[in-house]
């Protein structure tokens, strides 16, 4: 059963990025698919993801794969379960 805690609260870590890469998994996006369709590096989404890239570039990239995977999970019905936290 696999239950995603993702908000805009959430600091920078490797738990973010894990929780990211994993709900874009369940819809058949690879981070690397989501970086280079918005523009981004691989490298740097994990960089911002992760913390040690923590700009205003990387806080707006934080916010829009957020919103990307969230916009993912309303859209298919909440696939991720009931305990999901948006």
């Amino acid at each position: 059963d696999y239950t995603m805690y993702l908000d805009f609260t959430q600091p920078p870590s490797l738990a973010l990025f894990n929780t990211v890469q994993g709900g874009l998994q369940v819809y058949g996006i690879s981070m690397s698919k989501w970086a280079r369709d918005n523009g981004y590096s691989n490298t740097f989404v994990r960089q911002a993801l992760c913390g040690s890239s923590n700009g205003q570039t990387a806080h707006a990239l934080r916010t829009k794969i957020i919103t990307d995977v969230q916009a993912l999970e309303n859209d298919n019905g909440g696939v991720l379960g009931a305990d999901k936290q948006f």
